[in-house]
């Protein structure tokens, strides 16, 4: 919450110094980001003592040359992250259309869609079920 509301302070003064929409969304979604993956890394690391090490190697040991081994061994989830990230760049009159689109398609062809979106999730679905670690607090 602290951090949610220390972005959202961030935003007014954006706009104040006179950055126009598109730097200011795409500093939003990368702030954003950055707030999920930190709270991903406290909430899933043992104790915070961990979490701090982890954040503290990022900073200090982190070695950009083993980023290209890092794609090629983590290809797909990574062209799936891109993926994701790009399409929230992409403008709302495309969604917009694309919904529009959907609309108008025979149910038939909504059905087949359905049908695949239902297996590519159920393809990528972990079988290990995911402890819930908020109660360990």
């Amino acid at each position: 919450m602290v951090l949610d509301g220390c972005g959202l302070s961030v935003y007014p003064l954006l706009v104040l110094v006179g950055l126009n929409f598109l730097s200011v969304r795409f500093f939003s979604i990368f702030l954003t980001f950055q707030f999920i993956v930190m709270t991903f890394m406290v909430f899933r690391a043992k104790d915070i003592t961990s979490a701090w090490l982890m954040l503290k190697k990022m900073f200090t040991v982190f070695d950009p040359g083993l980023a290209w081994d890092w794609v090629h061994a983590y290809l797909t989830p990574f062209a799936i992250l891109l993926l994701g990230i790009l399409l929230h760049f992409t403008p709302m009159s495309w969604t917009t259309g694309l919904q529009k689109a959907f609309v108008r398609v025979h149910w038939s062809l909504k059905a087949v869609i359905v049908a695949l979106a239902v297996l590519i999730i159920y393809q990528s679905y972990n079988t290990e079920a995911q402890p819930f670690i908020y109660l360990d607090f």
